[in-house]
Order: C-alpha cells, then sequence, then structure tokens
C-alpha cells in the first residue's frame, strides 16, 4: 500500500526568508573570524618570552584571564583593563555623537 508523503508546509512568503537567511550566514561568518582573530591573538602571546612578559607585566599564565576582563566576561582586576575598557568605551560614545 502506497502512503502519501507529506511535503514541508512552505511559508506563504518565501522572499522573507533570504533576510534571515542572510543573517545567519553574517553570523557564522563574524563568529569565525572572530574565532581565527582570538586562535591568531593566543598563538602570538604564547610565542612571547618570560623576558618580555615581564616587561609588559603579566605571565604566561594570564592570558585567559586578561581575555575574558577585556571581554566583559570576568571582573576587572587589573588597572590597565579598566582604563583600556574606559578608553573604549570613551571612544565608543564620541564617535555615536558625532554620527
Amino acid at each position: 500500500m502506497n502512503t502519501p508523503t507529506i511535503a514541508p508546509a512552505l511559508p506563504e512568503r518565501p522572499a522573507s526568508i533570504l533576510p534571515a537567511l542572510i543573517r545567519a550566514i553574517s553570523g557564522a561568518a563574524r563568529r569565525l573570524v572572530a574565532a581565527h582573530r582570538a586562535r591568531e591573538a593566543r598563538i602570538e602571546f604564547m610565542g612571547l618570552d618570560a623576558r618580555t612578559l615581564r616587561d609588559i607585566g603579566v605571565s604566561g599564565c594570564e592570558y585567559d584571564s586578561y581575555l575574558a576582563e577585556m571581554q566583559g566576561r570576568a571582573e576587572i582586576t587589573r588597572v590597565r583593563v579598566a582604563r583600556d575598557v574606559r578608553g573604549r568605551a570613551s571612544i565608543r560614545a564620541t564617535t555615536r555623537g558625532s554620527g
């Protein structure tokens, strides 16, 4: 006995799918680029020798903690991060106000 197959329901307006698809692909591309940049930064940081790390005031094991503070995923405990985060916030505020 042949059982009829039921086709999936299509939206009434197939054109409305395109913007959502573009947003999804764009978001995935942005995340991929961000992950690539983060990987490259980590590789570069891990390539620094102990003397260079000491000169900039960090140790090799602090990378993840420093990054979490810069991204707002952890409480800011370093003066350098606080200064950098405030600087970026003020730059964004002045840029937003000038547009």
